[in-house]
């Protein structure tokens, strides 16, 4: 059975009982560590205190979360100081984590993991790291000193119905989430870390679209919660639309921008419909193929190898996938 338990100080670790190997740790120590560095963020030497008590000090995540996304001390004072309300109220409900990871969210995040070793059975999860970002990125993977692991920027995932949002741009306010979604991210960026994500040269549009939509579709399997429910949303209202749009931009060879990863540049709808779409392909093809034993496998492999052909056999654009000429 999953278990739930304090390891030392500033450290939650979530995991499988039983071998090592199969254990996933949640750590936060790092979320006071900001907030100790925050104390500071009207210091002449704010960005000093940044980096030592927070970027010098910080854990695997912290140094994993800063190439892009952090960036640096000065970035994160500079986003701190511009947000500054927003950041203050987080603090309680940030910190407040660590305890309802132990209490009110601990049966979710029990769930997730009993989920993973149902759908894959002996599945070996990473470390999990619980990070306070520049209000740039919900999370990553990264590579630790022992292998991958997932990183969650908290920020996003600590709001409260009081929370003070009126620094945040539109795109902002219309992605942070209470920490009852801590859940559905953890799940989505554990996904991540067993896909076998192409490198630079092999990306597409489909292949971004279907990495993210499969991390999306399995994600909500295990943790019960789509990651971005607005989103979700939206895409049904609008799902005809969208699949036209998007086979259009297949065709023309637009890159993952038009769709993925956003943020704030998005106009005229949600950032990052792409991960709607995709999770809609995926499911499709979870549905028709529900029935042969590698489906899961497939959903994580087999729609990154051959996109197109997992695309075709989804059935999800129906005949015009092929009127397209996109059938390869």
């Amino acid at each position: 059975m999953p278990a739930l338990f304090w390891h030392d100080a500033g450290i939650v670790r979530v995991g499988l009982r039983g071998t090592l190997t199969s254990m996933a740790q949640l750590i936060t120590s790092d979320i006071p560590r900001f907030w100790e560095a925050f104390r500071f963020i009207h210091a002449p030497d704010a960005e000093a205190h940044m980096q030592r008590l927070y970027l010098d000090a910080g854990t695997a995540g912290v140094q994993g979360f800063t190439p892009g996304r952090i960036e640096s001390a000065a970035h994160l004072v500079r986003v701190a100081r511009a947000r500054e309300a927003f950041y203050s109220g987080i603090q309680a409900s940030s910190l407040q984590v660590m305890v309802q990871v132990m209490g009110d969210v601990a049966p979710q995040l029990d769930s997730v993991l009993e989920g993973f070793e149902r759908l894959f059975p002996g599945v070996v999860l990473p470390d999990i790291y619980l990070v306070i970002g520049a209000m740039n990125s919900g999370g990553t993977m990264a590579h630790g000193p022992d292998g991958p692991i997932a990183i969650i920027g908290l920020e996003f995932f600590s709001a409260a119905p009081d929370t003070p949002t009126h620094e945040l741009t539109p795109w902002e306010r219309g992605v942070i989430q209470p920490p009852t979604q801590l859940p559905a991210i953890i799940a989505h960026k554990l996904v991540h870390t067993l896909q076998d994500i192409p490198d630079e040269s092999q990306r597409s549009l489909l292949r971004y679209t279907l990495a993210e939509g499969a991390a999306d579709y399995l994600g909500e399997l295990v943790s019960g919660q789509t990651v971005n429910p607005a989103l979700h949303r939206y895409g049904l209202e609008h799902e005809n639309e969208l699949k036209a749009e998007f086979l259009r931009d297949i065709l023309r060879g637009q890159s993952h921008e038009a769709w993925m990863y956003q943020g704030q540049k998005a106009a005229g709808h949600p950032a990052d419909l792409g991960y709607f779409i995709g999770a809609q392909i995926v499911r499709a093809y979870h549905r028709k193929f529900a029935h042969h034993p590698a489906v899961l496998r497939d959903l994580l492999h087999f729609s990154l190898r051959v996109p197109e052909e997992f695309t075709r056999r989804s059935g999800y654009f129906g005949e015009a996938w092929l009127a397209r000429g996109l059938h390869v």
